[in-house]
């Protein structure tokens, strides 16, 4: 398991997905189990779901928590957390992550998203539903419009599951909007659009970081504070 050194607010910790009975067996062992539900699951999202639970009991260790059964699922299957811990699972083929940080007035919400860069027939099929044309100008600061429009993809999942406690509710992509590309920074800016106005501050813009994995991975983070939400 190895530990990303994100940000100070941040445990995030990251593990390769071996798909075999031997792999649910080790992490099952660390008292780490499927729910009823998932039992008759097919054996790759058996290893994807303990893997991502794995990563998180681990880093709530970190955070000094107990981990036994703390980790519940929501009616959403979005992780439910210890009290006061906020949290974030993701899994593609082969890899998965997770994030958590105590609640302070600086993390409300904790996104993390992986997601393996598309094909270009997917790329030529989803294009219009990740990106606006006005987004779809930020590509030129891409070799490959498939690695633009998953990175774009994977950082809108991760600020809307690190908003989802606030709004309680599925969201389209067109609900934050791509404002910048810091290249050197590796961090994208995203304004929020009017859905939500109800629940966050408009003039406060979410920052979301990124890095790529192996060429073929990107891996997308953020965090929303209390001053990302309106009061």
């Amino acid at each position: 398991m190895k530990l990303f050194p994100w940000s100070d607010n941040l445990v995030s910790l990251y593990l390769s997905v071996d798909y075999s009975p031997d792999f649910i067996s080790n992490i099952e062992l660390q008292g780490i189990h499927l729910p009823s539900n998932f039992c008759k699951a097919a054996l790759k999202r058996r290893c994807e779901f303990l893997a991502g639970r794995a990563c998180a009991h681990q880093a709530l260790t970190y955070l000094g928590h107990e981990t036994a059964g703390s980790i519940g699922i929501g009616r959403g299957n979005e992780p439910v957390w210890p009290e006061n811990i906020v949290g974030s699972i993701s899994h593609c083929v082969g890899h998965a992550v997770a994030s958590v940080a105590h609640c302070s007035e600086d993390v409300v919400g904790v996104g993390v998203d992986i997601e393996k860069v598309m094909s270009r027939q997917w790329a030529n099929q989803l294009s219009s539903q990740i990106v606006s044309l006005n987004e779809r100008h930020h590509a030129a600061h891409f070799d490959d419009i498939c690695q633009f429009l998953t990175l774009i993809f994977s950082a809108k999942e991760a600020i809307y599951k690190a908003i989802f406690p606030t709004v309680q509710q599925i969201l389209d992509f067109d609900s934050v909007v791509l404002e910048q590309i810091d290249c050197d920074r590796q961090e994208l800016t995203f304004a929020t659009s009017l859905i939500l106005d109800e629940y966050l501050n408009s003039e406060v813009n979410i920052k979301v970081r990124y890095s790529m994995m192996d060429d073929t991975h990107y891996i997308t983070w953020c965090v929303i504070g209390e001053h990302h939400l309106k009061h």
